[in-house]
């Protein structure tokens, strides 16, 4: 167990898995500030995750979870990728927690696994803001399912649905609320949403805002 602390690590930030619990913390400097290869991480209740200055801020092979013990906020800045996905789980069962990266290469990517998150905002992004494609084993869903998300300012795709993916609602009555670009068109936005392959989205509520290309 982790609590109130400030990590500054120059590789791995946190080796979770084999129940290990996060409370509030921040990690700086990492190459990886949390790493996943099996076994499960919980956060608990109410922490706060900071991560900053990190090439890869979160990569998830086992499963990172937040139901019953929820993290409200994970919090991820200037990093190479701030979410990395490959075969794992994400998951947090309250609409109020929250996922933000700001200023990253790419924001998430989701590769034959599962992001359930109540709130996420991508912004500030030099190339793909959600990056979802089952690359590592094609036959794997990638499936991300979320109550808002917002993505501005990516420079390339704010989301790219590939072969595997699935965008999906929230819940039965809840739909997925996704908002790509801004209302100002003061960002360097290309595609707002580009799918190909097999990838579904369902569920969704759809504000593409000043787009430099393709809605």
């Amino acid at each position: 167990r982790w609590e109130g602390e400030t990590l500054l690590v120059d590789t791995v930030g946190i080796l979770g898995g084999g129940g290990g619990k996060v409370m509030t913390m921040t990690v700086k400097g990492a190459t990886t500030a949390i790493q996943v290869d099996a076994g499960t991480l919980k956060g608990g209740c109410g922490a706060t995750i900071s991560i900053q200055n990190a090439t890869t801020g979160m990569a998830i092979q086992g499963t990172v979870q937040g139901p019953g013990n929820n993290w409200t906020k994970l919090s991820i800045s200037d990093v190479s990728t701030g979410i990395k996905l490959v075969g794992g789980s994400l998951t947090n069962s309250y609409s109020t927690s929250s996922i933000t990266i700001v200023r990253a290469d790419q924001g998430i990517v989701v590769d034959g696994g599962s992001l359930t998150w109540g709130g996420v905002s991508v912004s500030d992004i030099k190339d793909t803001g959600i990056l979802c494609r089952s690359e590592n084993q094609a036959t794997v869903l990638s499936r991300i399912s979320s109550f808002n998300v917002t993505v501005q300012r990516a420079a390339q795709y704010d989301s790219f649905a590939g072969t595997g993916c699935v965008l999906s609602q929230w819940s039965s009555i809840s739909a997925l609320n996704l908002v790509l670009g801004e209302t100002k068109c003061a960002g360097s936005d290309r595609f707002g949403l580009y799918m190909e392959g097999d990838a579904k989205v369902s569920g969704v509520k759809f504000t593409i805002n000043c787009m430099n290309q393709d809605g």
